[in-house]
């Protein structure tokens, strides 16, 4: 799993470019080194674009322990809103996945989008 970290401009916001077979422990290193990066303040929010991860290899166990360090990361480092975009196919079921247990577990400011621009809308607090 790779990843790339870049600010967006004219705002709070922070896009995560991933690509690559996705990974539990290589997660794990992409937040920390997210909550580490010259860009990043408490309150921002975070555009993951995962439209080039592959998420073939995903099952249950794995959305779950994902959920957890996602939410982890939200709350430690008071993230409110981080959206998920997505490919239709498998990666959206993935992501609808990730959406419900992330509501079961009480979690909260995460959605998921195929539209770029709608997902940046949210993020930024404007009306969809």
């Amino acid at each position: 799993m790779e990843w790339r970290i870049e600010p967006v401009a004219g705002g709070r916001l922070i896009r995560v470019s991933t690509s690559g077979p996705f990974q539990i422990r290589q997660q794990r290193q992409m937040f920390e080194e997210l909550g580490a990066h010259a860009a990043f303040s408490e309150g921002l929010s975070i555009l993951f674009d995962n439209r080039q991860l592959d998420m073939a290899s995903s099952d249950e166990s794995a959305i779950r322990e994902s959920v957890d360090i996602v939410q982890e990361f939200m709350c430690k480092l008071r993230i409110e809103r981080l959206a998920g975009l997505v490919d239709k196919g498998l990666s959206f079921g993935v992501g609808r996945q990730f959406e419900i247990l992330t509501d079961l577990a009480g979690g909260h400011g995460f959605r998921l989008f195929k539209d770029e621009q709608l997902a940046l809308r949210w993020l930024r607090g404007e009306q969809l």
